[in-house]
């Protein structure tokens, strides 16, 4: 009984270490100031996609990210990261973090 309670406790403890690798296509880029997240970027046209908050510095990023046909990463929680300025942001925000650049399409 101990073995599984300690087993399932390792793994409910570890589950949000694991985070779904995604792919999503930039469609805007600029500056944030928010500390370490100094680059927002979009996924839909005029405002109608998700946004996401990138940590580096967007003169370096947004070039990147424009360039690319896409980006792999994963969603981490912003509040477990980052000191939010309300506890409001916990739900809306969302963090990115970049794994890997896609030159082409996957075949």
């Amino acid at each position: 009984m101990n073995k599984a309670f300690f087993l399932l406790l390792a793994m409910f403890l570890s589950a949000p270490c694991f985070s779904e690798k995604i792919r999503l296509k930039p469609y805007d880029c600029g500056p944030l100031a928010r500390g370490e997240l100094g680059v927002v970027f979009s996924t839909g046209e005029l405002g109608n996609g998700q946004t996401y908050f990138v940590n580096g510095k967007a003169s370096d990023l947004c070039p990147q990210l424009m360039s690319e046909k896409s980006v792999s990463g994963y969603e981490p929680n912003y509040c477990a990261n980052y000191e939010p300025v309300n506890r409001e942001e916990c739900g809306v925000i969302k963090i990115f973090t970049i794994t890997r650049y896609q030159h082409a399409p996957d075949t």
